[in-house]
């Protein structure tokens, strides 16, 4: 035992101003003789006064600092208004520039891309691939294949059944990923794909490439490319009535394909990553 009572000192102390009245205490602290009992006698204070003489409150031994700067709920919410203003400034100048190219086609596109400060999806390949080795590690952990460009034979590759895959995928982050949007009730967003840069609740925010390779029908048919198709940039797909389909890699040869209802994927991914989904008829396909 701590024969210097320095914790029932520190506790006393905040009771007691005294040193002698402390030292008495204490003293008959441990006594078992008479009508004394082992205790330990402290009173409420009201807290201490400062120099300024402001009564400031007694802070507890388990008492903790809260950080100078915490991110507060305001900086989040601005955070996120922010990102929707962008957004939204950056549909506006594509709209300009693609209405400027249907005015003169021979305009030199690349360099209107630079001044119009439009989002190419070169600059996101490496998010793709990070999101690549992702979901590997999360869907093929015990596999000796590798995602985003390490290779692998295909006697190395055991893909685990779809009982233990399906749950991984309802409940995986999909910012990164190269979605391509197979069928919708808007007939003009089928064969757009992009690479996700916002998961929201109601919609993809993707980022699509330029020319041809933004749709894959126009890729297969040789079309010219439109106005739309060689500007790029963001593109908003709606989850509702929607279907979509990405690839993971396994190899340099092999690739799995998976299809996801946009309908069942309207929560945010941080309410969809708790949710457990359950097996039943989809009505809207």
């Amino acid at each position: 035992m701590d024969r210097n009572n320095v914790l029932e000192k520190r506790l006393l102390s905040r009771s007691y101003s005294s040193r002698r009245k402390i030292k008495e205490i204490l003293e008959t602290r441990y006594v078992s003789l008479g009508d004394q009992k082992p205790s330990l006698f402290l009173v409420p204070t009201k807290g201490s006064s400062d120099e300024g003489g402001k009564q400031t409150s007694t802070k507890s031994l388990l008492h903790v600092e809260k950080p100078k700067d915490p991110i507060s709920k305001e900086r989040k919410t601005r955070t996120r208004q922010e990102f929707k203003t962008y957004i939204h400034e950056t549909m506006k100048k594509q709209k300009a520039l693609t209405k400027r190219i249907t005015r003169n086609r021979q305009v030199n596109v690349h360099k209107l891309l630079d001044h119009y400060q439009i989002p190419k999806y070169e600059d996101y390949t490496e998010l793709n691939n990070l999101w690549q080795k992702y979901m590997h590690d999360l869907l093929f952990n015990n596999t000796k294949a590798g995602g985003g460009g390490v290779t692998s034979t295909e006697e190395d590759i055991q893909l685990p059944s779809l009982a233990f895959i399906l749950p991984k995928l309802s409940s995986a982050e999909y910012v990164g990923c190269m979605l391509t949007v197979l069928q919708s009730k808007n007939t003009n967003l089928i064969g757009i794909r992009g690479i996700v840069l916002w998961d929201a609740q109601h919609s993809f925010i993707v980022v699509s490439p330029r020319d041809t390779q933004a749709n894959e029908i126009a890729e297969a048919s040789k079309s010219p490319p439109s106005p739309t198709e060689l500007v790029g940039g963001l593109k908003i797909l709606p989850k509702t009535g929607t279907l979509f389909a990405f690839d993971i890699v396994l190899n340099d040869r092999t690739c799995i394909g998976f299809t996801i209802v946009g309908s069942r994927f309207e929560l945010r991914s941080i309410d969809r990553a708790g949710k457990k989904f359950k097996s039943h008829n989809v009505i809207d396909l």
